[in-house]
């Protein structure tokens, strides 16, 4: 996933296979807030599965590969 401003892509193989757009989340005074920061939960739909080498870092910009995607 990568995650710039509002908007989160969802990568899969290289591919991008969901975009979220706005995405929000709404704290005790039903006041829409910008996800900004906040626990990362990977799961799994019904089946055993590993995960290796999951990196998080800072970028600002989407990377020009997946950029080339959306035109």
């Amino acid at each position: 996933m990568v995650c710039i401003g509002d908007k989160a892509y969802h990568i899969v193989n290289g591919k991008i296979a969901l975009v979220v757009e706005k995405s929000v989340t709404y704290n005790e005074k039903d006041i829409a807030k910008p996800l900004t920061k906040g626990k990362i939960q990977l799961q799994s739909e019904g089946a055993e599965v590993y995960y290796k080498d999951v990196k998080i870092r800072s970028i600002s910009e989407l990377p020009s590969e997946f950029a080339n995607q959306l035109k």
